[in-house]
């Protein structure tokens, strides 16, 4: 019975051994989050990058557009209603017109008293 009990209970080695291992364990956490923390904030960056190259680019063929003076004159007239000599300006104001009626208004729903509101809902009751 001795015997057994010598060789299941820790050993001054397995105890040291097992605290070398816990305190490595320990000490590896903050690097590992560090790095999974880091490794996230790249992955952020570098979606911001690929974004701001795609606007780049769109800006790029904007400024190339705008070299055009056709595109120019284009929204010139339509953002700021440049007119040609000869030209008659046309501004349409007002809501166009709808393919179908309205549909009608809905009607205000009278007022309720807090206590009623307060019977409503506890019974789920609603009139």
């Amino acid at each position: 019975m001795s015997r057994l009990r010598g060789r299941a209970g820790l050993t001054s080695r397995g105890v040291l051994l097992f605290l070398a291992l816990f305190v490595l364990a320990a000490t590896a956490v903050y690097p590992l989050r560090e790095h999974v923390a880091q490794q996230a904030r790249i992955d952020q960056l570098r979606a911001k990058q690929a974004a701001l190259k795609a606007a780049n680019q769109r800006l790029e063929r904007e400024r190339e557009r705008l070299n055009d003076p056709a595109y120019v004159e284009q929204l010139a007239k339509r953002d700021f209603h440049v007119v040609e000599p000869g030209e008659r300006p046309w501004l349409l104001t007002g809501t166009p017109p709808a393919d179908e009626p309205a549909p009608p208004a809905a009607r205000p729903a009278g007022k309720v008293s807090w206590y009623q509101r307060a019977w409503h809902w506890l019974t789920g009751w609603a009139s």
